[in-house]
């Protein structure tokens, strides 16, 4: 409909489009599925990637590739290592002033939230709260459907559908009804980082502007989760507990959050550019707080997909990095919609390119930049 087709053309597109699917999508994932069971047990496990010919050099590309960001590993590391401190702190302190609230973290995590329960609510309660803080949203339907009970058990509690570029004003947000998604505050969080002020408000913000369609081609997933993961992170403190501190229980889920993902990715670090062992990586767990009998679990899945927890977790970072530069550049004419809108106008890319963007929008503001 949006490309004013004929209706004899629509008719077309689907037959073909149902032909390609069924003749030769199909076709191609079973012969996938034989091709990768003949090779099943010939592969020889070296473990990260740093043990394979120049696998350093390639994890290097990845961590740049999938983060956006020019840091080096070392300086990733450091950086990891000085959120896993802070977030460790945070949580001494909820268990000094709180303990209730730590316990109940690790028991049942029952924290009730005040007057929000479906997720149709979460999400329009979340796109209430921009107002102040992001550009406008453009005009949008949007609705929450179920995914799929035949994957439900190995799917998020929910996602935002891509939209497509032709369409964006109509959005599909799946909820994954099989979990448990009401009235938990850490739940109420995936709301927002999948939908507003997350995926579905940046996309759509973004194919408002009308880019230039190769855009969508390219993927910046260090822009796109990281963007995600930052309002995450904001929206723990709109919600208010009925049982609990609220206080307390927001400041238990942030740190909770920080202390894993600076985790994951230093752990992705350490088997695929250090050459840690399962071993080795337990003793990690082990001498940080964490269950060093999960290393079994988590040493295969850091080998499979090198760069997956950096990806958005340094994303966030950068984000947080970029925004202190731009606070500390502008002073009182820090204007957050703004800076806001700078992000989403200039869309997904690297962070150096970002950054450039930035430091155009902060001369036409102070007319200089600082050292």
């Amino acid at each position: 409909d949006a490309m004013d087709f004929s209706d004899s053309e629509k008719e077309a597109y689907k037959d073909r489009n149902r032909n390609l699917v069924l003749n030769t999508v199909i076709p191609a994932y079973h012969d996938t599925i034989d091709a990768l069971n003949a090779l099943k047990g010939k592969c020889e496990d070296r473990g990260g990637l740093c043990n394979y010919e120049d696998g350093k050099k390639y994890y290097e590309y990845i961590l740049a590739h999938k983060t956006g960001s020019s840091k080096s590993v070392e300086e990733m590391e450091k950086i990891l290592k000085d959120v896993l401190d802070d977030a460790t702190d945070m949580m001494y302190d909820v268990y000094a002033n709180a303990p209730e609230v730590y316990m109940e973290y690790y028991e049942d995590e029952n924290y009730q939230v005040v007057g929000l329960d479906t997720p149709e609510e979460f999400l329009e309660f979340y796109k209430s709260q921009m107002v102040g803080s992001f550009p406008t949203p453009p005009s949008v339907n949007y609705t929450v459907s179920d995914i799929d009970p035949s994957i439900a058990d190995i799917v998020s509690p929910a996602f935002c559908v891509t939209p497509c570029i032709d369409d964006y004003t109509n959005g599909v947000i799946q909820v994954n009804r099989s979990k448990d998604n009401h009235s938990s505050g850490g739940l109420s969080a995936t709301y927002a980082h999948e939908g507003y002020p997350g995926h579905l408000y940046q996309m759509t913000y973004f194919l408002s502007t009308d880019p230039y369609p190769i855009r969508d081609c390219l993927s910046f997933l260090g822009y796109d989760e990281g963007w995600a993961v930052y309002v995450e992170m904001r929206s723990y403190n709109l919600i208010e507990y009925s049982n609990y501190d609220s206080k307390y229980v927001r400041e238990m889920y942030i740190c909770n959050e920080l202390m894993n993902m600076a985790f994951c990715c230093l752990a992705d670090i350490y088997i695929n550019y250090y050459g840690y062992t399962e071993d080795d990586l337990a003793d990690f767990m082990n001498e940080n707080g964490f269950n060093g009998d999960m290393a079994s679990d988590l040493y295969p899945m850091m080998i499979e997909e090198p760069g997956y927890y950096p990806q958005s977790f340094m994303g966030y970072l950068e984000f947080v990095e970029l925004r202190n530069y731009v606070k500390d550049q502008l002073g009182s004419d820090f204007d957050e919609v703004a800076y806001h809108q700078v992000i989403l106008e200039t869309g997904p890319c690297d962070f150096d390119t970002l950054r450039s963007e930035m430091d155009r929008y902060i001369s036409s503001i102070s007319g200089t930049i600082s050292d």
